[in-house]
């Protein structure tokens, strides 16, 4: 080949070496420091200018050796010299390679930079979104006794609006299941309010009828303990701590399941 293809081929091919030696250096000289010097250690100011020499050493070791093999190629390989002196194509190709395959190392850093900048920035805004969602903050509940329906009030606030989805549990005092719900409401920024509308009579009837397993008149006193828990559409489920509250149910039960509340007392 002649001076300025072997030139080129030298510079193309020792960035490409010089590139993997400096990766190579670096990782070597950094855990043999962090190993057999260092350990624990915090790295001196020192260090850093021995990695940069350690590092640039490589690169000169790796582009002198691909120049060194370069302009020894009409010795060491006549065959392969003389085909590369003959074929454009070839020369190109051999040059074009190094530069290629830089190239879409560089390219693929740079999308995974890119990558992770927008999983971060989503990740960012997802986290802001859910720190400014509406949260309980307080529960009050009232009994019908006349209609059976049980009210729970719950108070919410968050400066973000939109539509939430409110999900309760409810369990006696020993645990047990006795009912649970989900529902969607669309909640302003700001102080909030949602009330949720339950049968009480079917949670009393549930009790006595399965959880107590009574087949006679009796007269029933259950404190009921409610779960909300408040989500704001479009973010992920995570855990909150619940808001919980306590109902106290006071009634007579019939075994055909007529429930009859007594007034609170």
């Amino acid at each position: 080949m002649s001076w300025p293809w072997k030139i080129a081929v030298s510079l193309a091919w020792g960035l490409l070496l010089g590139l993997g030696a400096a990766l190579h250096s670096g990782v070597a000289l950094w855990l043999f420091a962090r190993v057999f010097v260092f350990g624990d250690s915090v790295f001196p100011d020192s260090f850093d200018r021995v990695f940069l020499l350690g590092v640039a050493a490589a690169v000169l070791l790796a582009f002198a050796a691909v120049a060194a093999l370069v302009f020894s190629l009409r010795r060491l390989s006549p065959a392969l010299d003389s085909r590369l002196q003959r074929s454009a194509g070839l020369r190109w190709s051999v040059l074009a390679f190094p530069l290629l395959l830089v190239a879409g190392v560089v390219w693929a850093y740079e999308r995974r930079e890119a990558e992770s900048a927008r999983s971060f920035a989503a990740h960012q805004a997802l986290e802001q979104r859910r720190a400014e969602a509406h949260r309980l903050t307080s529960a009050e509940w009232r009994l019908d006794p006349a209609s059976g329906r049980l009210w729970i009030v719950l108070a919410a606030d968050g400066v973000a609006g939109g539509t939430y989805t409110l999900s309760w549990e409810a369990t006696d005092g020993a645990r047990a299941f006795i009912g649970s719900g989900t529902m969607r409401q669309d909640l302003p920024a700001g102080p909030a309010s949602l009330t949720v509308d339950l049968d009480a009579a079917d949670f009393a009837r549930r009790y006595a009828g399965v959880i107590l397993n009574r087949n006679v008149e009796t007269l029933i006193e259950v404190s009921v303990d409610f779960e909300f828990a408040l989500a704001l559409k479009g973010l992920p489920p995570t855990w909150q701590p619940p808001l919980r509250v306590r109902a106290k149910l006071d009634y007579r039960y019939s075994p055909d399941g007529t429930i009859t509340f007594r007034p609170p007392s």
